[in-house]
């Protein structure tokens, strides 16, 4: 891993602060983006701290991050979701047992039309967030306290899904060859 140091010179927004080559909001803690960073099975594309000024039903008020997993998982998940899907659920409800937070995980399967080309696209999201304003109680202890709870669970329903997903690691196909 380089060092902080050998990072390019970013320009982030006054509600921001440089981490590795991105611009974070500024209450993020380093340890809570190493932390999600260092997943197995999924990748952090996206968090907010939650920013208090925004209006009451938009989604940039309330804390929140957003996983997806990683390519070379998703094609043994998708192909045996429905296999799949239980041990997955029951881990989400064990990890995710925080009073203020909403787990989501979507499996997403389309088509891209893209110059000329037509493809499958599959994605699957886990989207952590707030479901009432934490920050309206006290915003510093609730802001910490929320993260701390929410990347612990992400943690152990990344290692639950990786051993999940591991236990069977050979699908139909390869068996067959």
């Amino acid at each position: 891993m380089a060092s902080p140091n050998s990072y390019p010179t970013i320009q982030c927004k006054s509600w921001e602060r440089p981490w590795r080559t991105y611009c974070v909001d500024r209450s993020l803690e380093d340890e809570w983006l190493e932390r999600l960073n260092d997943l197995s099975s999924f990748d952090l594309i996206s968090i907010c701290e939650g920013h208090r000024e925004s209006g009451a039903n938009e989604r940039r008020r309330l804390p929140h991050f957003n996983l997806r997993l990683k390519d070379d998982r998703l094609e043994y998940l998708i192909e045996n979701w429905l296999f799949f899907q239980p041990p997955i659920g029951a881990s989400l409800d064990r990890s995710f047992d925080y009073k203020y937070t909403r787990a989501d995980l979507e499996v997403r399967s389309g088509f891209v039309k893209e110059r000329g080309e037509l493809s499958q696209k599959a994605i699957v999201l886990l989207k952590i967030s707030a479901f009432v304003n934490v920050l309206d109680f006290d915003p510093a202890y609730y802001e910490q306290q929320w993260f701390d709870n929410n990347i612990r669970a992400a943690e152990n329903f990344d290692r639950d899904t990786s051993r999940i997903l591991n236990c069977f690691e050979l699908s139909p196909k390869q068996e067959a060859t």
